[in-house]
């Protein structure tokens, strides 16, 4: 039998199993309302200015500090929380054998900017970094304000 049927038949049988158990189309029921910011956001402030984040004094740890932000959150049905770890603040599995997670982590600075983040998580992709001019050819959109 020629390889080519063989691969394409286990990856017809992998694509179906891992489509679901034919539990057909699933009703999104639950809305949230987000508020506008008071004001627009200042393009030259900080992250932690621009979302009310204390800053990180210098040469102090950002874990179990009183600078560390607080979250609180209702767990949707189906979720739990699990234990939070040193960079994790929130820390959830999905489903019943914790089929998923779901976690929130806080990064202090800017890690930067924006073109060395874009290009770490390109690289990541196995894509190719881009330049100071093809970033500011990209679309933008406004964030809080």
């Amino acid at each position: 039998m020629n390889t080519r049927y063989i691969f394409t038949f286990a990856a017809t049988i992998l694509i179906l199993v891992g489509c679901g158990k034919g539990e057909g189309p699933q009703q999104i029921s639950e809305v949230r309302k987000v508020q506008a910011p008071s004001a627009p956001a200042d393009k030259e402030a900080s992250s932690a200015e621009r979302f009310g984040f204390a800053q990180t004094p210098p040469g102090t740890s950002p874990h179990g500090d009183m600078t560390q932000p607080k979250f609180e959150w209702q767990t949707p049905s189906g979720w739990k929380e699990q234990p939070p770890t040193p960079l994790r603040l929130a820390n959830l599995s999905i489903g019943e054998n914790a089929e998923a997670e779901c976690y929130l982590t806080v990064l202090q600075g800017t890690g930067g900017g924006a073109a060395a983040n874009i290009n770490r998580w390109r690289t990541q992709m196995s894509q190719p970094e881009i330049s100071a001019e093809e970033l500011a050819k990209l679309p933008t959109r406004t964030v809080l304000g």
